[in-house]
């Protein structure tokens, strides 16, 4: 399959440099996480999960795998295409709900649960590989 290696270049470059601004917010434990980098961190958070989402759409237009009708859909048809594994489709998928938490401030989402998802961002860097070894 032929990929748009700009477009998805671009999104890679994107997501790196959130993580860059999320690791540059400095913070080590939930008592050093003050209101500004609290939304400091939710936003860096919020754009990481949104341009994965951007990246996992782009790999499923790009091969024709289907017409997601929902973001968590976009990480299933991955699996079902054999690029992601059930696990990893799993800990997208949860990405999802956490970021429609951050969004709309569900559930009063809080400093624990934003230094917990800081902390737990992994799965984007490891999907970032899957997508570049897809590529190649």
């Amino acid at each position: 399959m032929k990929y748009d290696l700009e477009r998805i270049g671009l999104i890679i470059r994107d997501i790196n440099d959130y993580f860059g601004r999320l690791d540059r917010i400095k913070v080590k434990s939930v008592s050093e996480m003050d209101d500004i980098k609290f939304d400091a961190a939710s936003m860096m958070i919020f754009s990481i999960i949104n341009k994965t989402i951007d990246l996992a759409k782009e790999i499923v237009v790009t091969n024709n795998f289907g017409m997601p009708k929902s973001y968590r859909e976009i990480f299933e048809i991955l699996r079902v295409r054999k690029v992601i594994n059930k696990k990893q489709e799993g800990e997208l998928a949860k990405l999802i709900i956490l970021r429609n938490k951050i969004s709309h401030r569900y559930e009063g989402i809080g400093v624990e649960d934003i230094f917990k998802i800081k902390n737990g961002l992994k799965i984007v860097k490891d999907f970032v590989k899957i997508i570049r070894s897809e590529m190649k």
